[in-house]
């Protein structure tokens, strides 16, 4: 009865997504980058009512109308009345062609900058050098294609070094290949979308996406490496439902050859519905499952999660499919005009009977965030500032199939730290037309394991390799203990390009029974267009 209920109840949702197609229009559809204090402008707007849905990233130009978003992106660039000689430099994209409805723009990407610091006792010396290309274009305005791709070199700060001879992986952007002194390594991202009518876009492309209303997302998030998907994206009324049907990658013991890269596939439905002018209501599911059957031979992708609707196998889920499936719910709440509060609440396997016991029962895996955040704090323009708390209990995100995670190229799909940890998170920033300064700092307690045994912090290990049954708590193993502080300051110089210079101070302290480490870095440089990438853990 429950399964039938729930079959009309998605056949219902079906029928009013594709059914009003027909009689909408279409607008234009690119994206807002989702860089700092450029992006707050776009939030506090976004956060004051209508039917904007705040859950699902990166923003659409389109999600805003035309003369909110000239007027929003007009804040973050210089005066047009800038001397003509640097206008080509402060205003204007590298390469702009019109024609009719048809457009092309390119645009650098770069970074050069440079760090030096001290780590565990020794001065360090790091760099990062980059060089791409990012071209926009739109085809009669029903074609978007947005496609990104750059080389980079670096070395850097002891942490992530550590992190790359571990993983062999450049966080949030691809193989690390090169020595421990210069890692290079390759990143491309890119879609292309066709948008027949205003609320509907089917885009297929190689990058990554994101779910949630807070700094982290322990749902679907920026830090792994982009990944091949379909979306389709539907976005009318008072309801936003995305569908990623997507390949995911396996580069454990590869060498950095692709031809060795193990596929797998994952399903990610999220349905966001907006509840008056002041919260929203964001249900997922997500299912993913190896490319190949329990007898070796190739699975492909299974045609059986092709199917569109959210919550259309839930009598499956209960009776146990071998494949990995994951149910979430994201809420938030606008209260005071500025203030939001958020929640998330992730839930791997789900079972109240061992949950109420409070025995520390292993599968009980599940994750949980709160915070709060708000715009122009004490009437002060352009003031910003968030709180966070992160929750994920051990073995969360994994499987006893380790190509059956939920991680992509090396790296969680969520939060940077995995599993078996809780995290607090303060930020405050202060921008300007040009200017932006922020203040973030961390703590967190996280449990790493102990030579081969698995405490389900590291969602590459099977959760069949437990020490034990019960009495299972977050930080346990090695028991570390870490605060990250970061004080930055940027200076943009062309909105276009997202072209900044930028200055900023790190310093990192773990500390755990074995050893404390401790690290700080000052560093600068320029930069324009780079992917998003967490450095914070």
């Amino acid at each position: 009865m429950l399964q039938k209920g729930i079959r009309n109840w998605a056949f219902r949702l079906g029928w009013m997504v594709f059914g009003w197609m027909p009689f909408v229009v279409y607008s234009q559809s690119f994206q807002i980058p989702r860089q700092g204090a450029y992006l707050h402008a776009f939030e506090n707007y976004a956060y004051k009512g209508g039917r904007i849905h705040t859950s699902t990233l990166p923003f659409q130009i389109n999600d805003f109308p035309k003369a909110i978003y000239d007027s929003l992106d007009s804040l973050q660039g210089f005066p047009k009345a800038w001397d003509k000689k640097l206008n080509w430099l402060v205003n204007q994209n590298c390469l702009e062609r019109n024609h009719k409805n048809s457009q092309i723009l390119i645009n650098p990407i770069l970074e050069l900058s440079t760090s030096i610091g001290r780590g565990n006792g020794q001065r360090q010396y790091n760099y990062s050098i980059a060089g791409g290309l990012d071209l926009k274009a739109t085809v009669k305005n029903k074609v978007y294609i947005d496609l990104q791709g750059a080389l980079f070199q670096a070395k850097y700060p002891l942490y992530i070094r550590q992190y790359i001879q571990t993983d062999t992986v450049v966080p949030g952007l691809g193989y690390a290949y090169g020595s421990n002194t210069s890692v290079y390594t390759y990143n491309w991202s890119g879609q292309v979308s066709f948008k027949p009518v205003s609320y509907f876009t089917a885009s297929i492309g190689n990058g990554k996406h994101f779910i949630g209303d807070g700094s982290r997302s322990l749902l679907l998030s920026y830090n792994a490496n982009n990944y091949n998907y379909l979306k389709l994206d539907v976005n009318f009324w008072k309801i936003r439902y995305w569908v990623l049907y997507t390949r995911m990658l396996d580069v454990s013991g590869s060498g950095g050859r692709m031809g060795k890269f193990a596929s797998k596939f994952a399903t990610i439905h999220y349905l966001d519905l907006l509840v008056g002018k002041h919260a929203s209501l964001g249900l997922f599911e997500a299912v993913v499952w190896e490319n190949k059957n329990q007898d070796g031979s190739a699975r492909g992708f299974d045609i059986q999660y092709l199917n569109p609707f959210i919550f259309f196998r839930p009598v499956e889920y209960s009776l146990g499919s071998p494949d990995n499936a994951l149910l979430g719910v994201n809420m938030r709440v606008r209260f005071l005009k500025r203030q939001v509060f958020y929640m998330q609440i992730l839930l791997d396997e789900f079972f109240l009977k061992e949950v109420r016991a409070w025995n520390g029962w292993w599968a009980n895996k599940q994750g949980f965030q709160i915070g709060l955040k708000g715009y122009d704090l004490a009437g002060i323009k352009g003031l910003y500032y968030q709180g966070e708390i992160n929750y994920v209990r051990p073995y969360t995100y994994t499987h006893y199939q380790i190509q059956q995670n939920y991680a992509h190229f090396g790296q969680p799909l969520s939060h940077p730290l995995g599993a078996n940890f809780m995290e607090g998170l303060g930020k405050l920033a202060y921008q300007t037309r040009q200017h932006a300064v922020e203040g973030k700092l961390i703590y967190a307690i996280f449990g790493t394991d102990s030579g081969s045994v698995n405490y389900g912090g590291n969602v590459y290990k099977p959760y069949t390799s437990r020490p034990y049954e019960y009495g299972n708590k977050v930080g346990q193993g090695i028991r570390n203990k870490m605060m990250y502080l970061e004080l930055s300051y940027s200076y943009l110089i062309n909105r276009k390009w997202n072209l900044r210079a930028e200055v900023n101070l790190a310093m990192r302290a773990n500390s755990n029974p074995i050893q404390n480490t401790k690290e700080t870095y000052f560093g600068l440089g320029i930069k324009s267009g780079l992917p998003l990438r967490y450095t914070d853990f």
